[in-house]
């Protein structure tokens, strides 16, 4: 359900989180993928909010003529020449989604739903889900509010995002890893999972279906 927070309305609790092996950045990461949707599901909660946090930052000077160059040419020129009509931008990485994908007469996806890391490219393929899954479950009814058709389409792509999600980010953990033995186990595992007859295909083919 969507509700609404008074402006008259405290904070019930804080929460402390501190550990002996990780730092700031890790315990943020991990509050904002583990414990915000956990916390904001509980009665009576309208707000979860992250205090004192530190994330990654990363700043990036980049060459308009350069940028439009590589791009053009990554596109093997099929566009012909490109340029850059304003300054390039740089928006953080995050891998985040909404605890509830309806409400009250709405439905959320894509963008608006879920945000993936970008490493595997999954994004447009789990926004193209959602508009089918959505389209799918109201094929069969006369109103686009029906709360019943709309628990459907949320059923019917839960399964998906979580297993999107759970890739997209444990490939993104995979390969910041700087231990010298973890990155040789992890290369031998990917070129292995390479070589397997099928395995790129099935995966590939997975992949078109979120």
């Amino acid at each position: 359900n969507v509700g609404k927070t008074e402006l008259s309305a405290e904070v019930l609790m804080y929460l402390n989180l501190t550990s002996e092996s990780r730092n700031t950045l890790e315990l943020t990461d991990y509050a904002e993928r583990y414990l915000i949707d956990r916390f904001s599901r509980l009665p009576g909660v309208a707000r979860v909010r992250i205090n004192g946090g530190s994330r990654y930052a990363l700043r990036v000077w980049l060459d308009r003529e350069a940028l439009a160059e590589r791009v053009a040419r990554a596109g093997m020129y099929k566009h012909g020449r490109l340029a850059c009509s304003g300054a390039p931008a740089v928006f953080p990485l995050r891998n985040q989604r909404a605890g509830r994908l309806i409400g009250r007469r709405t439905a959320l996806v894509a963008d608006a739903a879920h945000v993936l890391h970008p490493l595997a490219g999954q994004g447009l393929n789990l926004g193209f889900g959602d508009c089918a899954g959505l389209c799918a479950a109201l094929a069969g009814s006369r109103d686009c509010g029906d709360p019943l058709a709309l628990r459907a389409f949320e059923r019917g792509r839960k399964a998906a995002l979580l297993e999107m999600h759970a890739v997209t980010h444990g490939l993104a953990r995979l390969f910041a890893l700087d231990h010298p033995l973890a990155r040789g186990l992890r290369n031998f595992g990917l070129n292995l999972a390479g070589r397997l007859p099928g395995l790129p295909q099935m995966i590939v083919r997975g992949a078109i279906r979120a």
